[in-house]
């Protein structure tokens, strides 16, 4: 009978191998027309199309991202960001070639000297590039729907500044009051008023630094601990200090009973301060410490010294420590 090597036995050269390239939807919003724009190129077959390259020898994705950015549109200092996988059989006329597509989302100073075109006059791309262009514009929009400019294509900013951009990148951003609601707890007033501008003087805002964005996390639902004779529906509405109504934590806690509701989750901190999220179930607060321990571990490193935590500890109504986790 004859022996048919099974696929454990097989070299890698038995098996077919597409080329692989990696193309990039470099964007940004031109803030003097408020235009979002992307960077295109000259394709092989002379359609327009994203920056990309083939991949080389001994050479990472990102690499040879870089290298095409760098090339092809004198853009350096990006680390573009891959987003999806385009493998579609007939997606190049020349063969067998899969594209990781990557974004790269840079301000408009950034990109003196390249040749930009606003999205909504691409026209059509070589290759399935306006899929990737449409994908990058939904992963862009998905990422400005709740957080204030993610990408960093601003430094500091007025609201209407900040409006401006998020509208750029998605027409359905909400409306001013709407839009101010939303942003204005999520960024930090730099205590400078904008000056140069037609009309009255707005405040300027930066973003919070990871450090700032969860400490505000944890100490909004500070509050005393919720009386057995609550009633189940009269979660308490409290504002923070943007005058920005904040529910309480109430409305986690309201499917346990009062009875069940006996724990605490405290949180020391290196400057002194403690927050205390009360009126916890104990699962309720053994799941909040273990999010509090992974944020800790993914921001660590970029928090000062002063803010960081010393030790978050489940403690029980008469005072007795039921878990404990301490940052060094």
């Amino acid at each position: 009978m004859e022996n048919i090597p099974g696929e454990h036995e097989k070299a890698l050269s038995d098996y077919a191998r597409p080329s692989v390239t990696v193309d990039t939807a470099v964007l940004t919003v031109d803030t003097m027309f408020n235009e979002l724009c992307v960077a295109l190129v000259e394709s092989p077959t002379g359609e327009r199309a994203l920056p990309g390259t083939f991949l080389h020898e001994n050479e990472t994705l990102e690499q040879a991202a870089v290298r095409a950015l760098r090339e092809k549109v004198g853009i350096g200092g990006v680390s573009p960001v891959q987003f999806h996988v385009f493998d579609s059989l007939n997606r190049d006329p020349r063969g067998w070639v899969i594209s990781v597509a990557h974004i790269a989302v840079v301000p408009f100073e950034q990109l003196h000297g390249v040749r930009l075109t606003p999205v909504s006059e691409a026209g059509k791309l070589a290759f399935d590039h306006n899929d990737m262009l449409n994908k990058a514009i939904e992963r862009l929009r998905s990422d400005y729907a709740e957080t204030p400019d993610p990408w960093n294509l601003l430094d500091t900013f007025t609201l209407k500044e900040l409006r401006e951009v998020h509208e750029a990148i998605d027409p359905d951003t909400p409306l001013r009051d709407s839009f101010r609601r939303m942003m204005q707890p999520l960024v930090v007033d730099t205590g400078v008023m904008s000056s140069g501008g037609v009309g009255k003087p707005s405040r300027v805002w930066r973003k919070e630094t990871e450090s700032e964005r969860i400490m505000r996390k944890y100490a909004k639902y500070e509050r005393p601990l919720t009386s057995p004779s609550r009633s189940r529906n009269s979660a308490r509405i409290q504002v923070d200090s943007a005058g920005t109504p904040q529910r309480s934590l109430t409305s986690e806690t309201d499917r346990t009973s009062p009875s069940e509701r006996n724990y605490s989750l405290e949180i020391h901190w290196r400057s002194g301060d403690v927050t205390t999220h009360e009126g916890l179930s104990r699962s309720q607060a053994a799941l909040r410490l273990k999010q509090f321990n992974e944020e800790m571990r993914a921001a660590w490193s970029g928090m000062p010294e002063e803010q960081k935590p010393k030790v978050a500890r489940i403690v029980s109504r008469y005072g007795d420590t039921e878990a404990e986790r301490t940052f060094d």
